[in-house]
């Protein structure tokens, strides 16, 4: 987990606490816009998270596998799959 990802999900849940807080003492339609912006980080937060994981694939994706050599209908099937 990097720390952006972390920062991004403990203030998340900070807001919806003081939202919470803010829903019992105030009520809903004031305290509206602090739910969605908890929403909107936890959201970043599994935004970051999916681009870990997509330079983690890469990564590993990098190194190149030899491929067993096929006929004619194989070599075009594997080149469309690329």
């Amino acid at each position: 987990m990097s720390r952006a990802r972390t920062i991004t999900l403990f203030i998340s849940a900070a807001f919806i606490i003081i939202g919470i807080h803010q829903t019992i003492t105030i009520g809903f339609e004031v305290s509206y816009w602090i739910f969605m912006l908890a929403l909107s980080l936890y959201f970043l937060s599994r935004l970051l998270s999916g681009q870990e994981n997509e330079k983690k694939e890469k990564k590993v994706s990098s190194k190149k596998r030899k491929r067993p050599q096929g006929n004619r209908q194989s070599k075009r099937f594997l080149n469309r799959t690329k």
